[in-house]
């Protein structure tokens, strides 16, 4: 009877606790606004009907919560109302009693591994990890690493990543252990979604000025052609700014084309544009992930000045062989992955070309008709993704990725007799008239391809080493044929002919170690080396030029130039050391400097570029972020175009061109709310010294190794602005929009007499809004639409008389132009539709169409300006606008599967 009565009292008290368990896993809906944690807590108490007893002696005062969840257990909502302070609570004869702990009694243990996709196999970048039982969390590294600290003895950890259904795992382990979780995508209606920070969960980085592009999100904007693109989602976000339709290049915060690093696996690139800008060098098919920073660099990133894109391709599928085919109004790509050894090793190609190839010699042959002259055009560009990946042992893998991208470009023209008249002081005019041909070709190649190692080191020591090799290359050639005819004293004929063509390069190798250390679950140290050997060919041109008058052959000139040029080597060495430390849970701090020694010829050069980032959370839903950083670019653009075109030449920092460098500071407000959603508002301040420009007599010379330094000139510049951004997502829906408010100038004590002018991309005001919206699993609307100030162009607004080199000709009347960039002409906008629809969303073979409308209203938005006469009236000018797309739809189709 004894043992049945201890019994009975064992099973009824293990009851009472149950019950009390299961109280505590039910969910309810809670909120609490500027509360007290005394309050807070009988609130819980009386809306959960959960007895709750606790000592008001114990209870910290001054804390005041703000807390709104929905469908969330009540020990979770506990656990909140509790976080930050040294009380917990167990369970005692059906009631929740606080108590306070000493924490050194408590040992840890740590527990680390990689989180993926249970379908693929591909790394999950950013998941979350959390462990409520201690209410702390982290988030997985760029290779879906993560390492942490939880109480020894029983615990549960929470792994969720957006998209994916949130798996919980049991641990009971006193010892440090590794946990490999496998992710299953959510079977849900998809919704559009927005991340945000949960209330309830530890991030890790909460740096609030990163950008984490999501590539499903890139399919929600209206595209050129129906082609999903990388870069024109970058032009959306705040503080970056463009020309027409892209035609301009990435100006971030006020810099130049040049001061972007563009990072695919770790590899850098350095023409990121198909089609002088219109489309990226980046398959959508093979990204992976990409993150987008303005400021608030990290330490392992130096070697620009304004952004950096870090790009991570696909890895291939290790468990099922899977692929698409897109096709489009202008380009076609193909994709296909799957294992070479199931669970071991896997492989993936994409490959993608455009059909530009096939319609645009037709069109081009009728627009140069129809203008009075004869010849075509053609274009083409395509490329090619590959990676192979091998689990070398449970710490140890290997990655070999290549990536090879080609524009070509041709275009001949006989143009029509062309009557123009030079004008002269006094009035005299001299009639003449010219039959021209010419004919020219471009293309350029970016090519890399990089050897990865992935290693573990214990348990919260991660490390990426890479051996890469990039080049960039372009090639032109250019032929001309002026015949001119002058009506002076007698009839006068000349023969001009010129043959060029040049090349030139710029090449990498490069080494590069990363190491991440967590330390616990506030602190993670970042530090690592990069050793690159640049290899500069600035041109590399054979020239013939042929010219001649009659009758009488009154000057005859033949010339064959051939320069061959030896390149410029250059060494980097960059050695960095940072982290982000968790204060408490409002402050967060990252801390860094990245050491770089440089060396060109007999030229060597240090610098040190600290970084300092601090985030405070005023309130739950309200975060202010400070940040300060010194960048250095040891490599110069040249351009004499602004435009940011292939033809450009990249060439290094040396003695008498030294480093390009940058401070900047920044401070951000974000306010984030699930129900009314993400504002952010930022200040900055951005002074960079040592910019270069072309002399404005040199922009037409040929530069070698030898002369470039002697055309150039330096000087400096200066940005401020404001930007706003906003983000909602509803079940069906979602919005965002931003606005970027600046001032970019330039100063040169060489060029506008030493005075200040406007930065060609200084674009006052620049707007962006999209809206989409799902109706069901199969179709989904966006809309889009943009603004942006018009660009800086220097235009001449009066004229001089000079005299003539000839003894027999009065003075020449020259125009002579305004301020550098002192006219600003008119703005871009347009209005872009964009419609998806999936045919079969169950099928294996998942077909979609992709429709859209670019420009709905028809706005001419010009790629560039042209200054020619006015036909109404020869003695003066006129601005004439270039465009290239007014409104364009476009289709695609694609099947996965």
């Amino acid at each position: 009877m004894r043992l049945i009565a201890t019994i009975f009292a064992i099973l009824s008290v293990g009851l009472h606790v149950l019950s009390a368990q299961s109280q505590l896993n039910k969910k309810i809906d809670f909120q609490t606004k500027n509360t007290s944690i005394e309050d807070a807590l009988i609130q819980l108490s009386e809306e959960s009907e959960t007895n709750i007893s606790f000592s008001n002696k114990l209870i910290p005062t001054g804390r005041k919560l703000n807390i709104e969840v929905v469908d969330v257990p009540i020990k979770f909502i506990l656990r909140e109302i509790l976080k930050g302070t040294d009380l917990s609570f167990k369970i005692v004869s059906k009631q929740v009693i606080l108590y306070k702990r000493n924490l050194d009694e408590f040992e840890s243990i740590i527990i680390s591994g990689i989180v993926e996709d249970a379908k693929t196999g591909e790394k999950l970048i950013g998941a979350s990890v959390y462990d409520p039982s201690n209410s702390s969390g982290t988030n997985t590294n760029d290779f879906g690493f993560y390492s942490i600290n939880i109480l020894k003895g029983a615990s549960t950890l929470s792994f969720s990543y957006t998209g994916y259904e949130t798996k919980m795992i049991s641990i009971d382990t006193d010892e440090n252990e590794t946990f490999n979780i496998k992710l299953e995508s959510s079977l849900l209606l998809p919704q559009i979604v927005v991340k945000y920070q949960d209330s309830l969960a530890n991030e890790g980085d909460t740096r609030i000025e990163i950008e984490s592009i999501e590539v499903d999100k890139l399919e929600l904007l209206p595209s050129i052609g129906g082609e999903a693109d990388l870069i024109r989602n970058v032009y959306n976000i705040s503080g970056v700014s463009s020309g027409s339709d892209g035609v301009g290049g990435l100006h971030v915060r006020g810099g130049g084309v040049d001061q972007n690093l563009i990072l695919m696996d770790g590899v850098p690139i350095y023409n990121p544009f198909h089609a002088l800008g219109v489309f990226s060098v980046f398959n959508t098919e093979a990204i992976r992930k990409a993150t987008f920073y303005k400021g608030s660099f990290p330490t392992k990133y130096s070697g620009r000045l304004s952004s950096i894109l870090d790009i991570q391709t696909k890895e291939g599928n290790l468990q099922n062989y899977s692929g698409s085919v897109d096709v489009g109004l202008i380009s076609g790509k193909a994709t296909i992955e799957g294992p070479i050894v199931k669970d071991k090793a896997s492989f993936f190609i994409s490959g993608r070309r455009s059909f530009t190839d096939l319609y645009i010699p037709s069109i081009s042959e009728i627009v140069k008709e129809n203008n009075n002259g004869r010849g075509s055009s053609n274009y083409l560009f395509w490329d090619v993704n590959a990676k192979v990946n091998v689990t070398l042992s449970k710490k140890d893998r290997l990655y070999l990725s290549a990536y090879k991208g080609q524009d070509s470009f041709v275009d001949s023209n006989q143009l029509a007799t062309t009557f123009d008249t030079l004008f002269f002081a006094g009035g005299f005019q001299l009639p003449i008239s010219f039959e021209d041909q010419n004919a020219q070709s471009l293309d350029w190649t970016n090519e890399t391809i990089s050897l990865r190692w992935n290693r573990i080191f214990g348990d919260k020591m991660f490390a990426n080493t890479n051996l890469y090799f990039s080049r960039y290359q372009f090639n032109s050639s250019t032929f001309f044929e002026s015949i001119g005819f002058y009506e002076f004293e007698e009839p006068l004929r000349d023969l001009l002919v010129e043959k060029s063509s040049s090349q030139s390069s710029i090449q990498d190798i490069g080494l590069r170690t990363d190491f991440e250390y967590i330390a616990n679950n506030y602190t993670r140290l970042q530090f690592g080396a990069v050793a690159v050997r640049h290899k500069y060919q600035p041109q590399n041109e054979t020239r013939i030029l042929e010219a001649f008058m009659v009758p009488g052959a009154i000057e005859e000139i033949e010339l064959g130039d051939t320069t061959d040029v030896d390149g410029i080597d250059a060494n980097e060495l960059q050695v960095y050391f940072g982290g982000q430390h968790n204060l408490n849970e409002r402050i967060n701090v990252s801390l860094g400097f990245n050491t770089t020694f440089w060396q060109q010829g007999e030229n060597f050069d240090f610098s040190m570029q600290p970084r300092l980032n601090v985030d405070y959370k005023l309130h739950p839903e309200v975060t202010i972020g400070l940040s300060a950083s010194k960048m250095d670019q040891y490599q110069h653009l040249l351009t004499n175009s602004d435009v940011g075109l292939p033809s450009d030449i990249w060439l290094p920092a040396t003695e008498r061109v030294p480093v390009q460098t940058a401070i900047q500071g920044q401070l951000q407000l974000t306010y984030d709310n699930r129900k009314w959603g993400r504002l952010t508002v930022a200040s900055y301040y951005k002074q960079m010294d040592n910019l270069i420009e072309y002399l404005d007599e040199s922009s037409d010379l040929f530069l070698d190794a030898e002369n470039w330094e002697d055309n150039v000139t330096i000087g400096s510049g200066y940005s401020w602005g404001l930007e706003c951004s906003y983000e909602k997502s509803f079940k069906k829906a979602f919005i965002s929009a931003n606005y970027t408010f600046s001032q970019t100038d330039r100063v040169f004590d060489q060029l506008n007499d030493g005075n200040p002018f406007p930065y060609r991309f200084d674009l006052t005001h620049v707007a962006f809004i999209n809206l989409a919206y799902k109706f069901n699993r199969k179709l989904d609307v966006s809309l889009a639409w943009s603004y942006q100030s018009g660009i800086n162009i220097t235009f001449p607004n009066r004229r001089i008389v000079v005299n003539s080199d000839f003894t027999n000709l009065p003075p020449f009347v020259l125009d002579v132009p305004s301020t550098k960039n002192g006219l600003r002409v008119l703005p871009n906008h347009k209005l872009d539709l964009g419609i998806n629809y999936m045919l079969n969303p169950d099928d294996k073979f998942k077909q979609s169409l992709h429709l859209g409308v670019y420009n709905v209203y028809n706005r001419i938005n010009p790629l560039y300006y042209q200054i020619v006469r006015d036909e109404t009236n020869v003695q003066s000018q006129q601005l004439v606008q270039v465009f290239i797309f007014r409104t364009l739809p476009n289709f695609s189709y694609s099947v996965e599967f």
